[in-house]
């Protein structure tokens, strides 16, 4: 049995009017972000702006933690500390994946 069918079945019949509303309520959310990112790129001047200050801002964060060993070495704790507590609930096999994907930075602990 699929995934989805099994947690449905699983549902309480008075749970289940509240889980197809906020289904619901996801898809209406999405076609009203989709609608105000159309907008806001039919605005002219708006969209290249707003790409440009994307642009910098991704530039002075690439140009600190390239040029401040102290600001990259925070990048690669902070980096550290999310493998580690994501790794760690899921068990060896995530811990060992993370292992692979990062590289000899540094150890994922493994349970």
């Amino acid at each position: 049995m699929h995934a989805p069918q099994q947690k449905w079945d699983e549902t309480s019949d008075s749970e289940k009017p509240a889980a197809i509303a906020i289904v619901i309520a996801v898809i209406v959310a999405q076609v009203a972000i989709g609608a105000s990112v159309e907008a806001v790129e039919r605005i002219p001047l708006l969209s290249p702006f707003l790409e440009f200050v994307g642009f910098a801002v991704t530039s002075v964060y690439a140009y600190r933690y390239a040029t401040d060993p102290a600001e990259s070495e925070a990048a690669v704790t902070s980096e550290r500390c999310a493998c580690s507590d994501v790794a760690v609930p899921f068990g060896r096999s995530a811990a060992l994946m993370l292992q692979w994907h990062c590289g000899a930075l540094y150890e994922v602990p493994v349970q």
